[in-house]
């Protein structure tokens, strides 16, 4: 009957009333309508947009929100004239939208990944902080989620009204709420961090008072309405952000992850143990236990990211995995080596040097294929080369020429970019894979090296001095006199460090380039 009331007269008005509220019941059954139900939709509505109010504007694009249908571009640019011509008039007439529609306009738009001209971003704002006073938690969480999904960085009077009103309304908030707004301030803060205008201090890294109110609630939530998206969305957030949490809450989250073991999708066990390792947190080790079960269970859900994300994660925490487990992901990784991006196998190759286990011998035939494909190792970025050779020298799996020319090629690219530590590895990757530079690409790393170089550089000047004592020993030629701004640094280290470098092979190497193991007094 609804259709029937839509389409059957084609050339009948139809009232706003009616349109908002098919489309709501559609979204609501979750039954997206026909192609001709669409367009009679859209017709009516871009006949009539100016009879149509706040209330029957927001339900429209809410019901295309919660279907994920995006409308015609047509009737994306007229409703957001209707909504913004809204948004104009004075906040205390009856017109102007109610705080609820405000918020779920910002939604919807962010749902349909439709991107709002930065005039309708201004008048939003405006009408968000003239009715800032029946805004809930609902409306806070749902604002702060849609400017990260639009990755839109909003302005430094939206964050501090956001925060004011964060405090008085905190005790509504619910694990949804609290997870959503972590997760939008993490993906927000990536792009302060980007090609975009610096955002307010305070936006990205919220205020210590926010954090103590943020983890004081969340360790007194209850259980109901978490679900393990929230958990795992939660501890991705805190590490993107960079923010350690405080005992009491690690507890309750150990807590909370027994609970929701069984809900947990491949995607939200990767989020978890790399949030752990990011912020370089012992996993509880019945969480441990209970992780690797369901991981287990989940692998073959999983993305080339998800599964270079957990080698790479457990090698930072040194957690070994059983040998059931490797046997499984070396399984997954064969079926999807083919999607590993660069990242995904810079990462894996380095989480297993991490751990010291060499993958069996068809994955690492694979791994190399699938870094030379279309010569994609001069696609990678410096840190990602770095990890790659480090991780195979550490694990002695010597690469062939073609990898090597290709790996020396995309390194001198972003040598510009590289920094200390990574001409150090590559230079000490270099030494323990037995590989002998060519003289003009080992001077400008020699080069590189010494302006990036640092007093606080101990493991990298240590690593560097013994790569170049190994390139002696391998018959290349090394200038004792290039190489003093480096033992220079050393001294340094040695009378001003505490701890003393140890070692009788850095006495070696030093001996073996002809410089005194000491100073001379």
């Amino acid at each position: 009957l609804w259709i029937e009331m839509l389409i059957g007269e084609p050339n009948e008005s139809v009232p706003p009333p009616l349109i908002s509220a098919l489309l709501w019941s559609y979204a609501w059954l979750s039954r997206r309508p026909s192609f001709e139900a669409m367009s009679r939709t859209t017709k009516a509505f871009l006949q009539n947009s100016h009879e149509y109010g706040a209330r029957e504007l927001s339900v429209i694009l809410w019901a295309f929100g919660k279907l994920e249908m995006k409308p015609s571009a047509q009737f994306c640019t007229e409703w957001m004239r209707c909504f913004a011509k809204l948004c104009t008039q004075n906040p205390r007439e009856d017109a102007f939208p109610e705080g609820r529609h405000i918020t779920i306009s910002l939604w919807s738009l962010a749902r349909i990944k439709q991107q709002p001209s930065r005039t309708f971003m201004r008048v939003w704002e405006d009408a968000f902080i003239a009715k800032e006073y029946e805004m809930n938690a609902q409306n806070l969480s749902n604002a702060i989620y849609s400017y990260a999904r639009l990755s839109i960085l909003p302005s430094n009077r939206f964050i501090d009204l956001w925060f004011e009103v964060f405090e008085r309304s905190l005790d509504r908030f619910s694990w949804q709420n609290l997870s959503n707004s972590l997760w939008a301030f993490a993906i927000l803060s990536s792009l302060s961090n980007g090609r975009k205008p610096p955002m307010h201090r305070s936006f990205v890294k919220p205020p210590r008072t926010f954090w103590e109110q943020w983890f004081s609630h969340a360790q007194s939530l209850p259980e109901t309405g978490l679900s393990a998206q929230h958990l795992a969305n939660s501890i991705w957030g805190l590490a993107k952000l960079d923010i350690e949490p405080p005992p009491a809450f690690l507890v309750r989250f150990n807590e909370l992850f027994e609970i929701c073991a069984s809900e947990f999708s491949a995607q939200h066990l990767s989020n978890i143990i790399w949030g752990f390792s990011k912020l370089n947190i012992p996993v509880d080790p019945k969480v441990q236990k209970i992780w690797i079960t369901m991981f287990m269970e989940r692998i073959s859900t999983c993305t080339a990211q998800h599964l270079s994300n957990v080698i790479w994660s457990l090698g930072r925490l040194g957690i070994q995995p059983p040998p059931e487990l490797l046997e499984l992901w070396y399984d997954a990784f064969e079926k999807q080596h083919h999607t590993f991006l660069p990242i995904g196998l810079s990462s894996s190759i380095y989480g297993f040097a991490k751990l010291g286990i060499r993958p069996r011998e068809e994955v690492i035939d694979l791994w190399f294929r699938q870094a030379e494909l279309n010569q994609g190792v001069l696609k990678w970025n410096s840190q990602q080369l770095s990890n790659s050779l480090w991780g195979l020298a550490r694990l002695e799996i010597y690469p062939h020429e073609e990898f090597l020319e290709l790996w020396r090629m995309g390194f001198e690219k972003h040598l510009q970019q590289s920094s200390a530590q990574h001409i150090a590895n590559a230079l000490w990757s270099y030494g323990m894979l037995g590989v002998k530079p060519d003289k003009d690409h080992l001077e400008r790393l020699r080069v590189a090296f010494i302006s990036r170089l640092s007093i606080s550089d101990f493991d990298e000047v240590l690593g560097v001095l013994w790569s170049f004592s190994r390139f002696k020993a391998l018959g290349l030629h090394i200038d004792k006199e290039s190489l003093a701004p480096i033992v220079s640094v050393y001294r340094q280290q040695s009378a001003y460090s505490s701890v003393q470098h140890s070692s009788t092979s850095i006495h070696a190497a030093l001996q073996s380039l002809d410089f005194h193991p000491e100073p001379s007094k």
